[in-house]
């Protein structure tokens, strides 16, 4: 029974490297988000600045109107939605045997959808309040078209209702990632797979990404690393109640690599992260 053995060398080996793929995209996806953002600012005639702490020199500016705001401030959410369909499509062409790039896949698709459904989430915690650092994203979008607090609240909830189902795509791909039939052979099989493909290689992660980031964009990133949580409990409800049949299970899981390749990407992301993601840039150099 090696395979529900839970500190074993194989399966530390998969926790980390999954982990280091979902550090990897969460990273991107917060730096590229920010990045379109000032893009399309610069677009529209703006002078904007951005690291990863997020677009800067903006706060003064004039001539803005609900387009342009939609242009510049829902960047960031729809790309996240964006990146979360193209991780699925790469998930769903790439071939089984292909255990590292389906995982990647799959940490992009569920990064991204974190990434959208932070900036819900954001938007009910602004409270609709200009002043609050929160205040980004749809609900800036949505008080630029004069709509009242109550209908602002009730779109956000209805999006995030949306975003729930949406959320659903995850427990067949985490199924899918399991690398043990015998595993799914006993009573708790599937916690086990959740656990092992999912859990741990998220909080892995998460600890990743402060690690390299700390303490860039920390309350974001706290919301939305905290916005796992209700997803985890979306996923341990469908594991409970939903049958997932013909799934095709790559025994082993992702392929052992040296510690040393991963110990040499992580410490990439880190100098990446300290060095270059800190510097405020802007997008073109004009």
């Amino acid at each position: 029974m090696k395979d529900l053995q839970l500190f074993d060398g194989t399966n530390i080996s998969r926790w980390l490297w999954s982990a280091l793929y979902f550090a990897v995209t969460f990273i991107i996806l917060h730096y590229t988000a920010h990045f379109w953002s000032a893009f399309n600012a610069w677009q529209i005639g703006y002078d904007p600045h951005f690291s990863y702490n997020g677009m800067q020199s903006l706060y003064h500016t004039t001539g803005w109107s609900p387009k342009r705001v939609a242009f510049v401030y829902l960047a960031p959410p729809l790309w996240g939605l964006a990146c979360s369909i193209v991780g699925f499509f790469g998930f769903a062409r790439t071939k089984n045997i292909n255990t590292h790039l389906r995982t990647f896949w799959f940490w992009l698709c569920f990064n991204g959808f974190l990434l959208y459904f932070s900036y819900l989430i954001t938007g009910i915690l602004s409270g609709i309040e200009s002043s609050s650092e929160f205040y980004t994203g749809f609900v800036g979008f949505y008080v630029w078209l004069k709509w009242k607090t109550k209908t602002i609240m009730g779109i956000l909830i209805f999006q995030i209702i949306m975003a729930v189902f949406f959320a659903l795509v995850f427990p067949p791909m985490i199924l899918r990632l399991n690398h043990s039939r015998r595993m799914l052979s006993v009573s708790t099989g599937r916690w086990l797979v959740l656990l092992h493909v999912f859990v741990i290689p998220l909080v892995l992660g998460c600890m990743f990404v402060l690690l390299c980031t700390f303490p860039m964009a920390l309350n974001y990133q706290v919301v939305r690393i905290l916005c796992c949580l209700p997803v985890l409990g979306l996923f341990l409800m469908a594991l409970q109640y939903v049958e997932y049949q013909g799934l095709v299970i790559v025994k082993g899981g992702l392929v052992k690599r040296p510690y040393w390749q991963l110990a040499i990407v992580l410490l990439m992301l880190f100098v990446l992260s300290e060095a270059v993601l800190r510097i405020e840039l802007v997008p073109i150099i004009q």
